[in-house]
C-alpha cells in the first residue's frame, strides 16, 4: 500500500549551508529528506554535483504520484468507515 511509503515520510524544514545557498536557494526550505525517501522509494531520489560536492535531491514529480494514490486510499477507508457508522 502506498501509504505505508508515505508514513515512513516525515515533513521538514531547513536551510542551506552556506556553500549551497547561491545554486539551492536562501532561506528556510520546507520537504522531505532525500535519505529517507531514498529508503523507501529510491526512484524519487537523484544526485546532483555542485562543485566538488554532491547532494541528494528528492524529485518531487516522482513523489507525487505516490501521495495521490495514498490519499485515494485513506479516502476509501474513511468512506468505509462512514458507511459502517451508518448502518
Amino acid at each position: 500500500m502506498t501509504i505505508d511509503i508515505v508514513r515512513k515520510l516525515r515533513g521538514v524544514t531547513w536551510e542551506w549551508k552556506d556553500e549551497f545557498k547561491k545554486d539551492l536557494g536562501e532561506g528556510e526550505m520546507g520537504g522531505v529528506i532525500a535519505q529517507e525517501v531514498r529508503e523507501v522509494l529510491p526512484e524519487a531520489v537523484v544526485e546532483e554535483s555542485y562543485g566538488t560536492r554532491s547532494i541528494l535531491k528528492v524529485d518531487y514529480m516522482k513523489l507525487t504520484g505516490v501521495l495521490i494514490e495514498a490519499v485515494k486510499e485513506l479516502d476509501k477507508r474513511v468512506r468505509e468507515l462512514e458507511n459502517d457508522r451508518t448502518i
